[in-house]
């Protein structure tokens, strides 16, 4: 799953590359995890055999993931001034 790898990978280098950022990096872990988190239970749910129990879970935590993306792209167009 990229969510899981890929981009925790691409926000750990960045945040590697650009250490000062306040508290713009906690509160981007803790919004990445919980999505994944939701996401995950969602998809499991989902493969469980209860695709309606399940949906708003993945739905849920995919809109987190996406809400932690743009917080990543605020970071790295923050960073480059």
């Amino acid at each position: 799953m990229l969510i899981g790898w890929v981009t925790i990978f691409l926000y750990g280098v960045f945040l590697k590359l650009y250490p000062t950022q306040g508290v713009l990096p906690a509160a981007l872990w803790v919004i990445a995890n919980v999505g994944l988190v939701v996401t995950v239970a969602g998809l499991y749910i989902i493969y469980g055999g209860n695709p309606e129990g399940g949906d708003p879970f993945a739905a849920g935590g995919s809109f987190i993931v996406f809400i932690g993306m743009g917080l990543f792209a605020f970071m790295v167009f923050r960073a480059r001034d």
